[in-house]
């Protein structure tokens, strides 16, 4: 507790599951001073940029925000990003595919954006195999997201799940969900 401030830090980025390594020490480990606080380098920010809407917000769900894909080109034009580290992150991750897809969304709104030769390598790098990229392509050019929003599963098992970089990366995620919800039930409620 500093000045009557306290935060409490028992969260993790994204759901238990979602990614193959726990990004938190990561994360911790990239943080910068900005005068009184302390914040994530641009490289883990953009990391995070890509990733997070990906898996909670759908890419283009209604919950999505135009701001935030701004914020991404906007970061994404830092000259201090380690292309090579993020892009070892997101392989180690298993979240090729997720940031692949927040890009492909940035790159379907904007017909001209600065740096356009950085995103379409960051874009070919991140690529997953045929089908599923244009499985992806497919679901959000047509704004499935946004049309199924009343149908949680179908969006979880047609997109998010799809979002994984791999078959095992989607059990791994199957099965850890259906952990934590079998611990919640059996936790007694505060």
């Amino acid at each position: 507790m500093h000045k009557d401030v306290c935060i409490d830090l028992h969260w993790s980025l994204l759901r238990p599951g979602r990614t193959r390594i726990d990004l938190n020490d990561y994360l911790f480990a990239q943080r910068r001073t900005f005068g009184e606080f302390d914040g994530l380098s641009n490289e883990a920010g953009l990391l995070v940029m890509l990733i997070h809407p990906a898996i909670t917000k759908y890419v283009n769900g209604s919950a999505s925000s135009l701001r935030h894909l701004v914020d991404i080109h906007r970061l994404a034009q830092c000259d201090d990003i380690n292309w090579e580290r993020l892009m070892e992150m997101l392989n180690t991750s298993g979240t090729r595919t997720a940031a692949w897809a927040s890009l492909s969304w940035l790159r379907m709104l904007a017909d001209d954006l600065v740096y356009q030769d950085r995103y379409e390598d960051l874009a070919a790098q991140l690529r997953p195999g045929g089908l599923k990229a244009r499985w992806l392509n497919y679901w959000m050019g047509n704004n499935w997201n946004v049309k199924l929003e009343d149908h949680k599963l179908l969006i979880r098992g047609g997109f998010s799940l799809v979002l994984q970089d791999s078959l095992k990366d989607a059990f791994r995620a199957l099965a850890t969900l259906q952990k934590l919800r079998r611990q919640a039930k059996k936790k007694p409620p505060p």
